[in-house]
């Protein structure tokens, strides 16, 4: 019922999975090796977008006094939210990675991200509705990583 109340939960049981996923890979087994920074960013990123989902039950989360971001701000104006952090987050990730080289590539796959929000849409027969815009944009996320891996390594 609270904006970012429930991101934020969310938010913190991402950074666990990833700590667990580590864990479990790790020779160390010791999770200060992954860098403090990175947990940062990861946990505001899920923050930040996990709010993705609320835009396709505006109208009943309105209805039902459940105050998500597309509910306060309107379909118009979240989407030009959503989707300008979305923007902004993939080009930060080249910094907090400290490398110039995902500047580029962070630079197309945040505009790809940033269109497939602002072509959300609540017709449920649309490629662009609200229900796929968030496996559009894991799709996008994924090969950004599938990038930075193969620029990095």
């Amino acid at each position: 019922r609270f904006p970012l109340v429930a991101t934020m939960i969310a938010g913190a049981a991402g950074i666990l999975i990833l700590s667990i996923g580590f864990l479990s890979v790790s020779e160390a087994h010791d999770i200060s090796s992954i860098p403090l920074p990175l947990i940062l960013f990861l946990f505001i990123a899920y923050i930040l977008i996990l709010p993705l989902k609320d835009f396709k039950d505006i109208r009943g989360d309105a209805l039902d006094n459940v105050y998500t971001i597309p509910v306060l701000l309107g379909e118009v104006k979240a989407k030009l939210l959503m989707s300008s952090l979305l923007f902004l987050l993939f080009i930060s990730s080249s910094f907090v990675l400290h490398d110039d080289r995902l500047f580029f590539p962070s630079l197309i796959f945040g505009s790809l991200a940033f269109f497939a929000v602002q072509q959300g849409t609540g017709d449920e027969t649309s490629l662009w509705s609200f229900r796929r815009v968030p496996g559009i944009i894991l799709s996008i996320t994924i090969l950004y990583g599938m990038t930075i891996v193969s620029i990095i390594f």
